[in-house]
C-alpha cells in the first residue's frame, strides 16, 4: 500500500501570489476564492494574489489566506487528479471540525467530538 502525506504550510510561509497558477488554471479554485471573499466579507483573494505584502502578513489575513490556498490546492488534487485520501475522510468524520466566521470575519474553529 502506498501512503501519501500532504503537509500544509503555516504562518510565516505566506507570499503574495501564492496559489496564482492554480487560480488561473482551475475554475474550482476561483470559486473557492470567491466563496472565501463572500464569507469573510472582504477580498482575501485580492490580498492573496496581489498583496500588499504588509497586509498579507497580518495574522487576521495570513491565517485565512493560507487556509484558502491550501484547501484550494487540496481540492484540485482530489478532483482533477483523482487522489484518493481515505484518511482525510476518516479524519474529517472522526474530528468533525467546523470552521465558522464571526461577524468580523474572524475564523472560529470548533471541534465537535
Amino acid at each position: 500500500m502506498n501512503n501519501i502525506a500532504l503537509v500544509f504550510p503555516g504562518q510565516g510561509s505566506q507570499v503574495v501570489g501564492m496559489g496564482t497558477e492554480f487560480y488561473h488554471n482551475f475554475k474550482m479554485v476561483k470559486e473557492i476564492f470567491a466563496e472565501a471573499d463572500e464569507k469573510l466579507k472582504f477580498k482575501i483573494s485580492k490580498i492573496i494574489l496581489e498583496g500588499p505584502e504588509d497586509k498579507l502578513k497580518l495574522t487576521e489575513n495570513t491565517q485565512p489566506a493560507i487556509l484558502v490556498v491550501s484547501y484550494a490546492i487540496f481540492s484540485v488534487l482530489k478532483k482533477e487528479f483523482n487522489f484518493n485520501f481515505e484518511f482525510t475522510k476518516f479524519f474529517r468524520r472522526k474530528t468533525n471540525i467546523k470552521i465558522k466566521y464571526t461577524n468580523k470575519g474572524e475564523p472560529k474553529v470548533k471541534n465537535e467530538l
